[in-house]
């Protein structure tokens, strides 16, 4: 035997605010923090000729293709924007823990 439950809706309504399917009214606290610069150009290796010499070329990101960004030059500038990244919000989660987390006992662990 097979059967369908509808899912139970329970929020605050239009006119009243008994019984409805609107979220309840919560404050949302959003923090903006510095921009993390990106570069839009890298310089690559292309090889060239036969003999195998390459030469450091500079080229756009997008133009490199997602592949690139799992080989080593690639590997190391994801790297160093994502330190930056969570450098930025670690400096967030401290500047403003004290007025949005009051009743937070830990600090915020991020591995």
């Amino acid at each position: 035997m097979m059967g369908f439950a509808l899912p139970l809706f329970f929020g605050r309504g239009i006119f009243n605010k008994l019984l409805g399917i609107l979220p309840f009214r919560r404050p949302i606290h959003v923090v903006v923090g510095a921009p993390i610069a990106v570069p839009v150009f890298a310089d690559v290796t292309v090889p060239e000729g036969q003999d195998g010499a390459g030469s450091k070329r500079r080229k756009r990101i997008s133009e490199l293709g997602e592949k690139w960004l799992f080989k080593d030059e690639g590997a190391e500038l994801v790297d160093k924007i994502h330190a930056q990244y969570m450098d930025a919000v670690r400096k967030l989660y401290q500047e403003h823990k004290g007025r949005f987390f009051i009743e937070r006992a830990h600090s915020m662990i991020i591995e």
